[in-house]
């Protein structure tokens, strides 16, 4: 239809109706739309008075209400915008719309409410007994939120809250944010017997007028569990008889923000909450003028100008005081002097001058950034220094040779600090800690050999010049090798290492060997490659490598080598008796790689999936981890195997010398190409079963062909069988059933034709679907394998089913 309808008088409506998107149809007096009626097309669908109910499932496309009621008597659909002019809209169910506005009326009833696009509340009231989920993007600028049920901001959904400054917006309900709550320049909100829950994050910005909470009657709550930031230079304010709840962060970042009442800052204690006041933003809490402690669990951040004016006479520090780009701030200690348990931290271009003596047990972080730009601590009493003393450096400052830098200083110090954390010591640096009668100090010294700088040409490791203090490292050196660029390190003379820890890759080349010496630990964050040359691990060496590793030529293994990053190897691998490969990632062992060793080797696949396709020596020991994939594409004898992952044998031998070993959490994967060219393994000591089998056919081998309507095959065999496959996965044959079962000393496969409908048992449902496919004169009908589906197939599959099957 196009144009207007308008129905004045009373019905029930059943039909379809089309609504063009210029036309309207509009319902006043009283009116009942069942079930089965459709609404279609763009147009609009309007209750203009009277009372109009909506049966179960309506959906309409767009719909308003200017007067009288809308029922949704179980659930409505709107599938475009619903518009609240004036009226009531009585919701049982869920309402649900893509959009809403209102800016009248009211929404009751028991039934909930979801806005899942843009939507826009500027008058009106949410007056529902049920849940109302935000679910988009929705503008809140006046109106009332009110009825007994939770009103939650969805997580990835917006809640925006702005307006004109006159504009009213009052809570008298429970509105959970786990969302997006956005808070700008004007308008206040009032609380009337409501609740505001912050979980997720909470924007006010105001630069114009100053947004307030206030307590608008009955009780009211505003609790952060999340971040609330304040930005903009005008104030924000909560009410003296609101209550703010701050277990999470509030972060003033501008302007001056003035709490009521919280329970986190009383008398003169914060007792909790992560307080950040940075930029041009200032805290005060009222009737707290004087905080003198800071009890553990509570944190304060004071950087640039951030301040709160309350804390000058803090003399206990239980939880956190960190100070960040915050210049000269000064503290009259109650009782003259500050004592630290906990953790104080004095960022770049920080001074806390105390007016008063300082002791600290607990932990002091400075961080230094040049002479006059360091953290650092002054007391005009004495300095007491005990606990842990952590040095940071600012992004981007390296100190030079010789540096010192003065961190506590007091008119006289006593004690040292029982543990002190340097820079990593990749920086090429010496830190040291000095101590004086009046002063704690960090000094630095020129680099040490072993420290990579790239002075020289950037690449070559055999080059002086890239190293600090132009040396090479030799066998007794821990190497740190980190710089910008991303440069790969080039091995292309002999070189050793006791240990290196690289951010940056490195290539073996040349011809040239690398050897890492007994004891190191060495960690390689990037890609290591031996493409022409020879990587030695000595005895008690670890080497992990958690970029790829590629290896074409040899690598030997007296230690441990873990290869967490993956890699596609082609070259040889030589393992001691005590020596370890542990795999991680994807890596793919082609036919050329060789993985030579002595008895007692261990080959581990801790993650990620490994396939080999080169030759293995029958001295190693294989672990399969439960978060591992192996997978033998040829066939292979090792001494044991112990499989909690998957081990995919597909259509070869697996020989042990030893123990074949399966443990809860493992599955043996075994692919049947015919009934004589399949997956087996072969145990001389003993197998013990557990976890999944897995039976494939991957060039589509089916039994249910004549010629192998009864077979066995033996799958494993072992010196003893012990335990079971807790579970057997298998491709479904055309016809029949397989059969998994422990014989002696031999897993058996053998395939069951009376099992004609595969449901695992012999009864008369087989009977039927044998009839059925004999009928049909289909060739797994062929039942004694003649060839030919005749009186002949009937007599063989019963003989076999009068039996139960094979």
């Amino acid at each position: 239809m196009g144009g207007s309808l308008q129905f004045y008088g009373s019905g029930t409506q059943s039909g379809s109706f089309q609504v063009d998107s210029s036309a309207s149809l509009l319902f006043s007096d009283t009116h009942s739309i069942t079930s089965g009626a459709t609404f279609t097309g763009a147009g609009l669908v309007g209750i203009e008075g009277g009372s109009s109910t909506f049966g179960p499932g309506v959906s309409i496309p767009v719909a308003r209400v200017n007067g009288g009621t809308l029922i949704a008597s179980n659930g409505l659909t709107i599938t475009g915008t619903l518009s609240l002019l004036g009226g009531t809209i009585a919701a049982a169910g869920v309402l649900s719309t893509q959009a809403f506005s209102i800016s009248g009326g009211a929404i009751t009833g028991e039934g909930s409410l979801t806005l899942a696009g843009a939507s826009s509340i500027s008058g009106g009231t949410l007056a529902n007994t049920g849940e109302v989920h935000f679910a988009g993007v929705t503008t809140w600028s006046a109106g009332t939120f009110s009825g007994t049920g939770r009103a939650y901001v969805d997580a990835g959904a917006q809640l925006l809250l702005t307006g004109a400054a006159t504009n009213q917006r009052v809570l008298s309900r429970e509105l959970i944010n786990n969302g997006s709550l956005t808070w700008t320049n004007d308008g206040d909100l009032a609380f009337n017997n409501g609740t505001l829950i912050n979980n997720g994050a909470m924007l006010i910005d105001s630069n114009v007028s100053t947004p307030a909470a206030f307590r608008g009657g009955g009780s009211a709550l505003l609790r952060n569990n999340g971040t609330i930031t304040k930005r903009g230079l005008a104030a924000f304010t909560t009410a003296t008889d609101l209550s703010f709840d701050n277990p999470g962060i509030l972060a003033v970042e501008g302007g001056a923000v003035t709490i009521g009442a919280t329970p986190q800052v009383s008398g003169t204690t914060v007792f909790g909450g992560d307080w950040r006041i940075s930029g041009g933003g200032s805290l005060a809490v009222t009737n707290v003028t004087s905080v003198r402690a800071i009890v553990a669990g509570a944190s304060l951040t004071l950087a640039d100008s951030g301040a709160f004016s309350a804390v000058s006479t803090l003399a206990t520090l239980g939880g956190s005081l960190n100070l960040e780009n915050a210049g000269g701030r000064t503290l009259t200690p109650f009782g003259g002097t500050l004592t630290s348990t906990g953790s104080l931290r004095t960022g770049r271009g920080s001074t806390l001058n105390l007016t008063g003596a300082f002791a600290t047990t607990g932990t002091l972080t400075a961080q230094l950034a040049g002479a006059n730009t360091s953290g650092r601590v002054v007391a005009t009493g004495g300095a007491s220094a005990a606990g842990a003393l952590v040095i940071e450096l600012a992004p981007g400052f390296v100190p030079g040779d010789g540096d010192s830098f003065a961190i506590l200083s007091g008119a006289t110090r006593s004690g040292t600090f029982s543990q002190v954390t340097f820079p990593p010591a990749n920086l090429g640096i010496n830190f040291s800690t000095s101590y004086t009668a009046t002063q704690v100090r960090i000094e630095t010294a020129a680099g040490v050999p072993g420290i990579w700088t790239g002075a020289g040409d950037g690449r070559t490791w055999s080059q002086a010049e890239n190293w600090a203090g132009g040396v090479v490292p030799g066998p007794g050196t821990d190497v740190f090798i980190s710089v910008p660029g991303s440069p790969t390190i080039l091995i292309n003379e002999n070189a050793a290492a006791r240990s290196i820890t690289s951010d940056e890759a490195i290539s073996v080349l040349g011809g040239a060997r690398l050897e890492v010496t007994s004891g190191g630990l060495s960690t390689i964050n990037a890609p290591f490659r031996v493409l022409d040359g020879e990587l030695i691990i000595d005895p008690s060496a670890t080497m992990t490598v958690l970029g790829a590793f590629v290896n074409a030529d040899q690598v030997l293994v007296h230690g441990t080598l873990e290869m967490f990053g993956g890699g596609v190897q082609t070259g040889t691998f030589t393992l001691d008796p005590s020596a370890t490969i542990d795999l991680g990632r994807t890596h793919t062992f082609a036919a050329t790689s060789g993985i030579l060793a002595a008895s007692g080797a261990v080959l581990s696949v801790s993650s990620g999936t490994a396939t080999f396709s080169g030759s293995i020596a029958p001295m190693v020991d294989l672990a399969v981890a439960s978060r591992a994939s192996v997978n033998l594409a040829v066939s292979y004898t090792l001494r044991s195997v112990t499989n909690s992952g998957l081990l995919n044998l597909q259509s070869n031998t697996l020989s042990v010398t030893g123990n074949y070993t399966q443990t809860s959490t493992g599955t043996l994967v075994i692919d049947l190409l015919t009934d004589s060219r399949f997956g087996n393994l072969s145990a001389a000591g003993d197998v013990s079963l557990n976890g999944t089998l897995t039976l494939t056919n991957s060039a589509g081998f089916d039994p249910s062909n004549p010629s192998y309507y009864f077979f066995t095959l033996t799958l494993i065999t072992g010196a003893h069988v012990n335990g079971d496959f807790f579970g057997v996965d298998a491709f479904a044959p055309a016809a029949g059933s397989f059969l998994v079962r422990r014989e002696g000393n031999a897993v058996n496969l053998l395939h069951n034709i009376a099992d004609f409908n595969n449901d695992g048992g012999i009864d008369s449902a087989d009977v039927e679907a044998f009839f059925y496919a004999w009928e049909s004169g289909f060739a797994w009908a062929d039942a004694n394998g003649d060839g030919g589906i005749d009186a002949a197939d009937v007599e063989a599959f019963f003989a076999t089913w009068e039996v139960g099957g094979r």
